[in-house]
């Protein structure tokens, strides 16, 4: 959310590099940008919701290496909220630039959620992969199963798992996890992410697997079918019927 600043005319000392505020001071609102340690300044008309600027009024910073900053259709809503303004990193064009090299882009109004799944199941873990379940407790051989994939609504990252399992016979074992998809359209299993968690189990202990042990990004986006699996080299629960306490929280970005 962008701040508001309200009753205090803004100078260059009030903002950082890159800072982006909504001004309103006296009679007027202001949008102000700094970078490249000036004040750069858009007037808001109160009374509409939303001022369109023409395209040729767009303002664009050049800072001598690439235009960098492109202010366009730039509007006031209730919420604070601010449309139209890139600004890029060195080297990128902002107006065509790739959202991924974009340090501010307020033409999209993006949420960040974190959504928590339980995965706990009760079985024999041996040596065959086990798809977790997305919902209820009936894990799986494949992820073609209702209880073992989830259905993406918008672009989400795993950030982490934890997994507590009962009596471990096997402390060696060796659990593989993946992160699998089937794009919108297909029914093909593709691995997005694996790793490879080899320290010691040991029994009603907490593992932890993070976002950055995946040897790729752990990241499904809108349409895709997702799941979770483990797979162990050796039987770590040596035959034995146990619980396996499971959960990962996802990084969810709602784009309204």
């Amino acid at each position: 959310m962008v701040d508001v600043l309200k009753n205090k005319k803004v100078t260059l000392f009030d903002l950082q590099e890159n800072e982006y505020v909504i001004n309103q001071f006296g009679n007027e609102i202001k949008g102000i940008l700094k970078l490249n340690n000036k004040l750069h300044i858009i007037d808001f008309k109160e009374e509409t919701n939303k001022l369109k600027l023409k395209s040729e009024n767009n303002i664009v910073i050049n800072d001598g290496i690439s235009d960098r900053v492109i202010i366009g259709d730039i509007g006031k809503v209730k919420d604070g909220s601010i449309y139209g303004i890139k600004v890029s990193s060195p080297g990128y064009d902002a107006r065509h630039a790739p959202k991924e090299n974009l340090f501010l882009d307020s033409s999209t109004n993006v949420s960040i959620f974190y959504k928590i799944f339980n995965h706990n199941f009760q079985d024999n873990l041996d040596t065959s992969e086990h798809f977790l379940p997305m919902h209820g407790t009936g894990e799986s051989s494949t992820m073609n199963d209702r209880y073992t994939a989830f259905l993406v609504p918008y672009k989400m990252t795993l950030k982490k798992i934890i997994l507590r399992p009962e009596t471990i016979a096997d402390a060696n074992a060796t659990l593989t996890f993946k992160i699998k998809k089937q794009i919108n359209g297909s029914v093909s299993v593709v691995t997005v992410a694996t790793f490879e968690y080899d320290t010691e189990l040991a029994s009603n202990t907490l593992l932890q697997v993070n976002e950055s042990d995946f040897d790729n990004s752990p990241t499904v986006v809108a349409g895709e079918k997702l799941a979770i699996s483990i797979e162990a080299d050796a039987d770590p629960d040596g035959s034995s019927t146990i619980d396996y306490y499971i959960t990962s929280v996802w990084k969810t970005e709602i784009l309204l």
